[in-house]
């Protein structure tokens, strides 16, 4: 493994045993997304696919989006430290062009872009989809058909939609109707039938961790 990857890799397996001490990983499930040639925990990711190392097969979702006549396009997935430093920054660059300060454009930036080392992206439990006839990142997302799809049916595979419409209050991102983070069948159950963020769902049923 690439020493880039190699504390990724390690946050990663955490993850996954966590999920799994709690019950919330079935043998043989998918949970680690890839977009960019790597190797993370001991798993080859290809470009563009979506790899299985161990918890809900993503992949599954994607197949019955397809079979379902749409066309779902994986935009975004797994990302190296390096990737999300370069799309933050650039992020606050864009905002300094506007205008703001130094620290206003990192905290504009911020809800938009993930700060680096807190992104769900880098531990591969993230996945951006969008519609192949609307390549766009942006709220337009949520009219197409496969988001409508994903949105009603994510949940089913483990998947949620991370950052729901007017909750950027509790999540501290945008609305992004494109994002989807992997929480487990049975929570991504809970999440959808209760109709609230991950923050909200925590708050519910778990204790914060010390």
């Amino acid at each position: 493994m690439k020493p880039e990857y190699e504390s990724i890799g390690a946050q990663l397996r955490q993850c996954i045993e966590y999920l799994a001490q709690e019950g919330h990983l079935k043998p043989g499930a998918t949970v680690v997304l890839g977009c960019s040639t790597s190797e993370v925990a001991g798993a080859r990711i290809g470009k563009g696919s979506v790899p299985e190392l161990g918890g809900v097969i993503a992949q599954a979702m994607l197949d019955a989006c397809k079979a379902a006549g749409l066309r779902p396009v994986v935009r975004s997935s797994y990302r190296s430290q390096a990737t999300q430093k370069r799309l933050y920054e650039n992020k606050v660059s864009q905002w300094k062009g506007y205008g703001y300060s130094e620290e206003e454009a990192r905290k504009k930036a911020a809800t938009i872009v993930a700060v680096p080392g807190t992104s769900e992206h880098q531990l591969g439990l993230a996945v951006d989809i969008i519609d192949y006839n609307y390549p766009y990142l942006n709220e337009q997302q949520e009219t197409m058909p496969t988001q409508k799809w994903l949105m009603e049916n994510s949940w089913r595979y483990g998947f949620i939609l991370r950052y729901p419409n007017e909750k950027s209050d509790i999540t501290g991102i945008i609305y992004e109707p494109w994002h989807y983070r992997y929480v487990g069948e049975e929570a991504a159950a809970e999440i959808y039938e209760l109709g609230v963020t991950l923050e909200e769902y925590l708050d519910m049923f778990y204790e914060p961790l010390e």
